[in-house]
Order: C-alpha cells, then sequence, then structure tokens
C-alpha cells in the first residue's frame, strides 16, 4: 500500500527553484538537437533530480510530435 500523508514527516521542507524558460513552441521540433538549449538544460536537470534517463519527449498530440532520444 502507498503510505498515507500522515507518515510523512513534519520536516520535510519543499525546495524551490528558478529555472529559465524558454520562450518558442516546441510543436514543429521534430529532433533533440533542435530543442531550444534551456528546454534541453532542463530535460537533464529533470534527469538528473530523478537519477533517471528521459528517452521520450512529447512535444505534441500527433505521434509526428514525439521526439526519441537515444540515452
Amino acid at each position: 500500500d502507498f503510505p498515507g500523508y500522515e507518515t510523512l514527516s513534519q520536516e520535510i521542507e519543499p525546495i524551490i527553484l528558478d529555472i529559465p524558460g524558454w520562450e518558442t513552441s516546441l510543436q514543429n521540433i521534430n529532433g533533440w538537437d533542435a530543442l531550444p538549449e534551456k528546454f534541453r538544460d532542463y530535460v537533464r536537470f529533470v534527469e538528473k533530480s530523478l537519477n533517471l534517463p528521459i528517452s521520450v519527449i512529447s512535444v505534441g498530440p500527433m505521434r509526428n510530435q514525439t521526439i526519441v532520444r537515444l540515452v
């Protein structure tokens, strides 16, 4: 079973970070290298934070708006 909120410690503090964003649409991008550098930096930050690779990025609802990244 997933632990309930009552099992969480009162000593937990959130980490609030200010991460630079990107101001361009991603919907017409079809490759990792074409993504804005700030977006790629964000993906790397998430990977490092979770200690997991991100190999699939969706930039829209269509199948051709999926970027597969070999990591």
